[in-house]
């Protein structure tokens, strides 16, 4: 099979638009300035989350090493979609210390933790497989094709919704049964919140 996009000298520019190819409008200032905010925000919560488990707590922890395994990570879907996995697993092993006691939650955190490695798993080399050669992805003067590009961003975006859901309704139940009022209960779920964004 041949590629099935055409060549780059047959895609010419939309009608009335006048083709810059030497210095193209594009938003590399905004994402530069947007992805240094991120990364800032992201550095002074992973450091305040390691200084209260060294000094404070004086004990690290499997969620802990799973943040910083992630840290570095930024760039690239493939990557992205190893750090978000390495993030959710975090969250998840946070789970598991603290409702460690708790049965039925422990079984939801278990199952959360195999979902996740085989739901991220399948997206990964979906991801990575989906042109066959795979250098088809990049480069279109190479015979061969590539499935469908909407059913990985479809099963990217269930994924990643349904990960997002099940792992910040996860505690609700275990922290609503606790012995505290009512407002006690919303700040605890709202310290969870904050935690996963």
């Amino acid at each position: 099979m041949t590629n099935p996009m055409p060549p780059p000298e047959l895609l010419g520019a939309p009608p009335g638009t006048i083709p810059n190819l030497v210095n193209p409008v594009n938003q590399t200032e905004l994402f530069i300035v947007l992805h240094s905010i991120c990364l800032v925000i992201i550095t002074l919560g992973l450091a305040m989350r390691l200084y209260t488990r060294k000094f404070i707590v004086k004990r690290s922890k499997v969620d802990d090493y799973l943040c910083v395994f992630a840290y570095p990570f930024s760039i690239g879907i493939w990557i992205y979609i190893i750090t978000v996995a390495v993030i959710k697993l975090a969250c998840l092993s946070f789970y598991r210390n603290i409702f460690m006691s708790i049965r039925k939650t422990l079984m939801f955190v278990n199952v959360g933790i195999i979902a996740v490695l085989v739901l991220y798993t399948v997206m990964l080399f979906a991801q990575v497989f989906q042109c066959v050669p795979v250098a088809v992805s990049w480069d279109n003067t190479i015979d061969g094709y590539c499935t469908k590009v909407h059913f990985v961003t479809y099963y990217s975006g269930f994924v990643n919704t349904f990960s997002d859901i099940y792992v910040l309704m996860l505690p609700i139940p275990a922290v609503w049964a606790l012995p505290l009022a009512p407002t006690q209960k919303l700040q605890i779920l709202s310290v969870f919140a904050l935690g996963l964004m």
